[in-house]
């Protein structure tokens, strides 16, 4: 990614609405929920595109090496061509239920798996923040798969004392490796 290829602000501005409803769109066919509390969105290069455009239209960003530094920091949740990328929430609603969580959560992301078939794959975060003392309600994951399991069924396993889990989704593995478009 290049700044060139994203908007500046006021031409953004112009065009926004249209785009989000295009990309609503787009995270819809590529997003997991699980309840009220767990949400789980399958990054690519689409959606990471967009994170970098919103903040730059937000803030007002009109100088190239901010631009550049927003794509150094965004860019790696882009997926590799052996890669699953995985945006994990676990969403709180209040403050009360934020303590709640830190209290209860604790290490939560670091209990993330995908499970492909009968295969257990074991993430890697994207940024290198981890802080046991800090509970995170968002996590970033890259998973590594092997071609063997390209087309195995995709589940999300979270396997937390205070929260055990297994979210099924509709995704082969081959669908969201590299960020393959979902259909």
């Amino acid at each position: 990614m290049r700044p060139e290829e994203f908007l500046p602000p006021e031409e953004y501005a112009k065009v926004r609405d249209a785009e989000l409803d295009r990309i609503v769109e787009h995270k819809k066919r590529r997003r997991v929920d699980y309840g009220d509390r767990l949400s789980f969105l399958f990054e690519d290069e689409r959606t990471v595109r967009h994170q970098i455009q919103e903040v730059i239209f937000m803030d007002s960003i009109v100088d190239r090496k901010v631009v550049e530094e927003l794509i150094a920091t965004y860019e790696p949740m882009v997926p590799g061509d052996d890669e699953i990328s995985l945006t994990a929430f676990y969403l709180v609603y209040n403050e009360g239920e934020l303590e709640e969580f830190n209290a209860k959560m604790a290490g939560w992301e670091s209990r993330l798996r995908l499970l492909l078939g009968d295969d257990e794959l074991g993430g890697r975060p994207i940024y290198d923040d981890y802080d046991p003392r800090r509970p995170k309600t968002v996590a970033y994951l890259k998973f590594k798969v092997p071609q063997a399991l390209l087309e195995r069924p995709v589940s999300i396993k979270l396997d937390h004392p205070s929260l055990s889990v297994v979210v099924q989704t509709p995704f082969k593995a081959r669908e969201l490796v590299g960020g393959a478009p979902i259909h």
